[in-house]
């Protein structure tokens, strides 16, 4: 049986697991063999050895809902750690350096407003990254990795530095944020490194 569900060129079903407050369906989940499936409900028992991973994507009106969008990422990870707090999350969450213009959308036209609140989003996003231990910080992910990127070239750009943020005027030039641990470089690895941590790795292989 693959641990890896979806499994790899397949978009569903997705898997559910238990929470505090309600079942979560998640987009990537790495299951131990022993731990077995309800395939009729699609719910997993609750169990610290499952490792899981969310992507999800702001396109539009994140100056906003800056709030809401937060929240509801903050929540989900106390959800889960409130039942099984060993358990090992990852969130992938992709935001644009200029937001789609969502009237011009619906006219199926492709445009732009002004930049995101780049800045306001790092610093959310770190503030909730990197939960080293299993004991407490339940709001945490133990690892985030916030993809900022440009659409309005042919071939988007994706920023891996605050420096490179700065040089094309999308973050203040004397900002305090930064990206380190923040990127998409090393997150699998460190998930991977985190759950080593906390269980035997040779679940997982």
């Amino acid at each position: 049986m693959s641990k890896i569900h979806p499994s790899i060129g397949s978009t569903g079903p997705e898997i559910g697991i238990n929470g505090f407050l309600k079942p979560k369906k998640q987009d990537i989940l790495m299951i131990p063999n022993e731990i077995s499936i309800d395939r009729r409900e699609k719910i997993i028992p609750n169990n610290e050895e499952i490792l899981t991973v969310n992507v999800r994507s702001q396109l539009s009106s994140l100056k906003k809902n800056i709030d809401t969008l937060y929240e509801r990422t903050f929540a989900e990870a106390l959800n889960l750690h409130l039942i099984c707090p060993k358990q090992c999350l990852g969130e992938v969450y992709m935001i644009p350096t200029h937001e789609y213009d969502d009237q011009a959308m619906k006219k199926n036209k492709v445009e732009f407003k002004g930049i995101s609140k780049i800045e306001d989003y790092i610093r959310l996003f770190q503030a909730i990254n990197k939960r080293k231990s299993p004991e407490g910080n339940e709001y945490k992910y133990e690892r985030v990795c916030l993809l900022i990127v440009d659409f309005r070239e042919e071939t988007p750009k994706l920023y891996s530095t605050i420096d490179e943020l700065k040089s094309d005027g999308l973050v203040n030039e004397n900002t305090d944020v930064n990206l380190d641990d923040l990127t998409i470089e090393n997150f699998a690895s460190d998930l991977l490194r985190i759950y080593s941590d906390r269980f035997n790795t040779n679940l997982l292989k």
